[in-house]
């Protein structure tokens, strides 16, 4: 009962409408998906946020995973997001749904196998689903429209990507499970994260300023 309501308030915090300027505006979700929504989702969520404040843009930013959910983040996890200025004090894991994954406009997977189980779980996200460094390497050499709605440049990013390129599971497009592992490995993993992350902020900022509008 639990994680069914914690999956509630993920989807009501990215499908309400939030009130910018005084216009009633939809702003863009982004979604971010690991195993069990307890490390690697819940920091990137987290780094996105701080990564959109830093550059005075707004998006609706969730994380979940495929886990059971209401599980705490690790303290030596919560110890170093805290070296970095993040809060996974009070974080409990969100089991992921279909309608979580139907209101989001772009899902970032830790891995390939977390974006097979996505689109498995609603395979009309497919075009809206990318590892998040599969996204990252697409998104460097794509100039995005000046005017586009967010879902729609989300999808854009990827056009012509097969169905096969989430097959497998290299170990280099993946983001490292720090689960069970030492600080210096959270330590890594929030670096590599931190890469990436400001890299599709930095990508989507002025499409997301515009959200705004």
């Amino acid at each position: 009962m639990q994680s069914v309501q914690q999956e509630s308030a993920s989807v009501s915090r990215l499908a309400d409408a939030e009130v910018t300027t005084g216009l009633v505006t939809l702003l863009p979700r982004v979604l971010f998906i690991c195993t069990a929504n307890r490390c690697r989702s819940p920091l990137a969520e987290q780094l996105m946020r701080r990564a959109l404040q830093r550059l005075q843009v707004d998006a609706l930013v969730a994380s979940a995973g495929f886990l059971p959910g209401g599980f705490a983040t690790p303290s030596v996890g919560v110890r170093v997001a805290a070296t970095e200025g993040l809060d996974l004090a009070r974080h409990l894991s969100v089991r992921v749904g279909k309608r979580l994954v139907e209101v989001s406009d772009l899902i970032l997977t830790m891995t390939r196998e977390h974006a097979r189980e996505i689109v498995a779980l609603a395979p009309e996200a497919w075009p809206r689903v990318y590892p998040l460094k599969q996204f990252t390497e697409l998104v460097g050499s794509v100039e995005l429209p000046r005017r586009a709605d967010f879902r729609d440049a989300a999808v854009m990013v990827g056009e012509g990507r097969r169905v096969n390129s989430i097959l497998g599971n290299p170990g280099y497009d993946a983001v490292e499970d720090p689960m069970g592992r030492p600080a210096p490995v959270w330590e890594s993993v929030m670096a590599d994260l931190r890469t990436h992350i400001d890299q599709v902020a930095t990508s989507f900022a002025p499409l997301l300023w515009r959200s705004r509008r």
